[in-house]
């Protein structure tokens, strides 16, 4: 058996809804009966709640805030911008309509994606950095191995120019020698 029992009221169903449904509903037990009027053409408020006393229901007075307290829900029930809003009085702030909760799931995998995507951009920026240094690397170890080369060239060179210079003198000796 429900706890709560809530109508959202319509011309074709109001006269049953306001009328024979709370007797059958106390009968019942149902500890609250609402009624919400969406169009506003079928209650004198969009909102009205009763609670089940002594076999009999009661209206729900509004609080200071102008909300219903619902003691079943353990939530302040209100109209707000043609809504039915529901209220956390311990938080004081509304529930998320499904339609607001949609929006910001959609939100957040949006903010999701663009990090995801900001993250991508990152790691390929990281290594693009990664691959010219690198290449870098690379170019110095060649610049290394060339600047090596080109020494041991002049080394050798040099080893060639000794050697001729010393068979020049030799030659040379011969000559003044003999």
């Amino acid at each position: 058996m429900p706890a709560l029992v809530m109508e959202m009221l319509s011309g074709s169903t109001s006269e049953k809804d306001v009328g024979s449904k709370p007797d059958t509903y106390a009968y019942l037990g149902v500890g609250e009966y609402w009624l919400f009027d969406p169009t506003g053409h079928q209650l004198a408020t969009s909102l009205v709640g009763y609670r089940l006393r002594a076999g009999r229901y009661r209206k729900i007075a509004a609080n200071a805030a102008g909300r219903l307290p619902s003691r079943v829900l353990r939530l302040e029930l209100h109209v707000r911008d043609g809504e039915l809003r529901f209220r956390d009085p311990v938080t004081d702030e509304d529930l998320r309509t499904l339609g607001e909760s949609e929006s910001e799931r959609a939100l957040a995998e949006s903010e999701r994606a663009a990090a995801e995507r900001g993250r991508t951009a990152e790691r390929n920026r990281a290594d693009a950095a990664e691959n010219r240094a690198s290449a870098a690397e690379n170019r110095a170890s060649v610049a290394e191995d060339e600047r090596d080369a080109a020494e041991r060239g002049r080394m050798a060179e040099k080893g060639r120019a000794d050697a001729a210079e010393r068979e020049l003198v030799r030659l040379r000796s011969r000559i003044g020698g003999s």
